[in-house]
């Protein structure tokens, strides 16, 4: 059982928010009101992951993100942010928090958000041959099987790990951005279905996709995926067989009104956590490139 700990200076939301984590009695939650209870929970209850509320007045905030990522490295940090905040968001994210959830959405996306990155955060990192390798190349055909997509991106991430100044939170952050590619190559790349329709729910969305992975031409479709690790750089080229899009009428992922969209959420996590992400003129081909720190030392 996980051990989560949850930091709002608000207790009606910590209310709220616990009564949700603990609905499938799946995890033992801990609390904190402020930045400074928050360290001295970690200290003394080592918790699997924490999940901070993200205040509107957020520069002590940072410094306490800043902090807990200085002390505790592998530890894994959720933001729950309010739709007003999306400039102090990135900040947050480039400065060693994982992953998001919208407030005003928690019921749809905080246990799967938490699942995903407790998953990332217990990837076999046991063998490191730390300054060694010089370049590695993979590449894989995936079926349109969601089920492989964990897999692929623990498989990548442990192969990143073995990268000089690739970090655990830049490892996790670098699977993060993956597994959104992975998603929209095969969800909305080979299958065609619409993030529109996840916004009403996640059952007639996943249902759609079903029924598509049995049929033609959906069912012949492939994701592409080749990964290139070097010294200096990882990148990701993640290509579908779908029909393409424009990717200049992507809409912005930044603006308030996109922010707790599924579509949106999933380009502004990739956005904050590579270096440069470019699709292909056809929006079929997406590469996600991760700089590593020159000469290969450790930030």
């Amino acid at each position: 059982m996980p051990k989560i700990l949850l930091v709002d200076e608000s207790a009606a939301d910590r209310r709220h928010t616990a009564d949700l984590l603990q609905r499938n009695g799946k995890a033992e939650v801990i609390y904190a009101g402020s930045g400074s209870e928050a360290l001295s929970a970690i200290q003394r209850l080592s918790p699997d992951v924490v999940l901070a509320a993200l205040p509107a007045q957020g520069a002590d905030f940072l410094a306490v993100l800043r902090d807990i990522h200085a002390r505790h490295p592998s530890l894994p940090i959720i933001l729950m942010t309010a739709e007003a905040v999306t400039p102090l968001l990135l900040q947050a994210l480039q400065q060693g928090a994982v992953s998001f959830v919208p407030k005003t959405n928690l019921a749809h996306y905080l246990a799967r958000t938490l699942d995903h990155v407790l998953a990332l955060s217990r990837t076999d990192r046991r063998h490191r041959l730390v300054g060694y390798l010089c370049q590695a190349e993979s590449s894989f055909c995936l079926e349109n099987d969601p089920e492989l997509i964990a897999p692929l991106v623990a498989h990548l991430q442990e192969g990143a790990g073995r990268l000089k100044g690739m970090d655990e939170t830049t490892r996790m952050q670098l699977g993060i951005a993956l597994h959104e590619a992975l998603l929209n190559a095969m969800y909305h790349g080979n299958l065609e279905v619409s993030s529109e329709l996840r916004e009403a729910g996640e059952t007639a969305f996943l249902a759609v996709a079903e029924q598509r992975r049995r049929s033609c031409p959906h069912r012949e479709r492939r994701v592409h995926v080749k990964a290139t690790m070097t010294r200096s750089e990882v990148v990701f080229v993640i290509r579908d067989e779908g029909p393409g899009f424009n990717p200049g009428e992507i809409p912005d992922p930044t603006a308030p009104e996109n922010l707790a969209k599924a579509s949106g959420r999933g380009i502004l996590l990739m956005r904050a956590f590579v270096d440069d992400m470019r699709y292909s003129e056809t929006g079929n081909e997406l590469t996600l490139v991760k700089k590593l720190p020159a000469g290969g030392e450790t930030p």
